[in-house]
């Protein structure tokens, strides 16, 4: 369950990194590789998949886990207290409210998917009083709502199949990534905005500041996926420190 985690949390990110990119010819604009590349449409829903699996995960989890808050709670406070550090940079060196929508709307995104996690593993112990039915409509109310089925599927998968305790040691990177699983997820869109906003002065680099044109682009962001990850330890560690 473990690898399957890390496994999913490893293609939210990769998703969002090959995908989302920051042009910064004048203002700040997100583009997206599929705007080149339409054909790669039915890619968007792998992520989608893979935030299914996590809640599974999560959900199968805390059926022999109690919710460790502080865990949760610290992390949190920093990435917002950071944006919100950041919203005032951008704001003093005279970004667009456009710009400046575009940057949050992709750094915040995380959020979207963690606030409904957080609200199902605190109902955790009763969640299995509800419906199907009723889990359904939530999903038709806010799509991700509709993440607390798998989280339910895992849910009482865990309290049937309780997780044998296992003489084998994980992998190191298997546990490495569970570890700092929140953090990671949490930060890694943030990646994309620092690695833009830190070139754009340098002008258009293929595959880290400028807009996706195709295949090549791609490849270009691909070699820099290196460099992307390494900022993305660094922001981890970094607000590691802070909220330590």
């Amino acid at each position: 369950m473990d690898a399957l985690a890390a496994a999913a949390l490893t293609i939210v990110v990769l998703q969002h990194w090959l995908l989302t990119a920051f042009a910064t010819t004048n203002q700040v604009t997100t583009t997206s590789l599929l705007t080149a590349m339409p054909s790669w449409a039915p890619a968007a829903w792998l992520p989608q998949l893979a935030l299914a699996l996590l809640f599974f995960a999560g959900g199968h989890a805390r059926a022999t886990a109690p919710w460790p808050a502080g865990q949760v709670v610290r992390p949190v406070v920093t990435f917002l207290v950071a944006w919100g550090g950041g919203l005032l940079v951008l704001l003093a060196n005279g970004f667009s409210q456009d710009a400046i929508r575009q940057i949050l709307a992709t750094a915040l995104e995380p959020m979207t998917y963690l606030i409904p996690y957080a609200l199902l593993t605190a109902i955790s112990p009763n969640l299995l009083r509800f419906t199907w039915p009723l889990a359904l409509a939530a999903g038709w109310l806010s799509p991700p709502l509709l993440l607390a089925v798998p989280y339910v599927l895992g849910l009482a998968w865990g309290r049937a199949h309780p997780r044998p305790v296992s003489g084998q040691a994980e992998s190191r990177l298997v546990a490495l990534i569970n570890r700092f699983a929140l953090p990671l997820y949490l930060w890694h869109p943030t990646t994309l905005v620092v690695a833009a906003l830190a070139t754009a002065r340098l002008g258009p680099i293929t595959g880290l500041n400028d807009s996706p044109t195709g295949p090549f682009w791609l490849i270009a962001r691909l070699a820099w996926l290196p460099v992307l990850a390494t900022v993305l330890i660094g922001l981890v560690a970094l607000a590691r420190n802070r909220s330590a």
